[in-house]
């Protein structure tokens, strides 16, 4: 994450989280992230192939030069391998428990271009299945260097995934892992003492079983 936008939301969101898949919709309280809600957005998990659009900020809005209203994400992307690229990342992100940072290209009349990072995390709403996304969408150079008109078209031009754990929920989840997935491995080191050295000793998963054990 390149932006301090990007940044403030997910820490926010990860402490919110508290070592859980994902908080709940309610969890978030909008007072203590005002500053990134010009850019901020929410979708709705219809289906793999739909998330729309449930709220966009003022200066999001000004950016994207449409009404996102009930609009699926997808849509603004006319490129059907950005498109099957970004319903695998956020199926990824709904069922993993990620956050995905994308960069986004808008192109404008004339040939003139902008980049953006979006990021986007899971969200809890009524149910236990994550079926919403909280982002944020912000330029990655001055936006007031860009074309006054609407973009023309948006492009996929880069994406990853960030697991908070480490991994996978359901991965973490099971080595009893919250904010690091090294957490259990630390609590059970043993140190090692050996003329005048002191070493930290990790048990592998090929070590013995010791006779006392139960």
């Amino acid at each position: 994450m390149r932006q301090k936008t990007s940044q403030t939301l997910f820490a926010y969101w990860n402490e919110v989280r508290a070592g859980r898949i994902a908080p709940r919709r309610l969890d978030i309280e909008p007072a203590r992230i005002a500053e990134v809600l010009p850019d901020a957005l929410i979708l709705e998990r219809v289906d793999f192939e739909t998330y729309r659009f449930r709220l966009a900020g003022t200066r999001l809005c000004e950016h994207l030069g449409t009404d996102t209203r009930g609009r699926n994400l997808f849509d603004l992307f006319a490129d059907e391998q950005d498109r099957i690229t970004l319903e695998r990342q956020c199926a990824a992100i709904c069922k993993q428990g990620a956050v995905g940072v994308f960069t986004l290209i808008a192109e404008y009349r004339g040939g003139a271009r902008a980049s953006y990072e979006m990021v986007l995390h899971p969200l809890l709403h009524t149910s236990q299945t994550i079926d919403r996304l909280l982002g944020v969408m912000t330029p990655l150079a001055d936006p007031s260097a860009q074309p006054p008109d609407p973009p023309e078209a948006w492009r996929l031009a880069g994406h990853a995934l960030i697991w908070p754990d480490g991994r996978p929920f359901q991965i973490a989840g099971a080595m009893g892992a919250t904010q690091s997935p090294f957490a259990d491995h630390i609590r059970r080191a043993r140190i090692v003492r050996s003329d005048r050295r002191q070493f930290r000793v990790y048990d592998g998963g090929l070590a013995k079983p010791r006779d006392d054990a139960p």
